[in-house]
């Protein structure tokens, strides 16, 4: 992804107000599931989207956002730790 793009995607997430934003939010697009559910990846929003295939009949395939196998696993853990801010 170039990092132009990348910085227009993650902005609202560098205004101070993602952790609010993500943690303990119920998902406006997959219903039952938590945006960022602290202590369970596999139930979080944000992990779903973007180590799966689940949006990609949506506007934008988050999925193709983050491709690094690391990177994935850093938020996996993030939020298996806890996602602490």
């Amino acid at each position: 992804m170039p990092l132009v793009r990348l910085a227009m995607v993650l902005a609202p997430l560098l205004e101070g107000h993602s952790h609010a934003d993500l943690v303990n939010r119920a998902s406006t697009t997959v219903d039952g599931k938590m945006r960022v559910m602290p202590g369970n990846a596999s139930e979080s929003v944000l992990h779903l989207i973007l180590g799966t295939d689940i949006s990609s009949d949506w506007r934008i395939d988050h999925s193709q956002m983050i491709t690094s196998s690391d990177m994935q696993s850093l938020i996996g853990n993030w939020i298996d730790d806890g996602a602490q801010p």
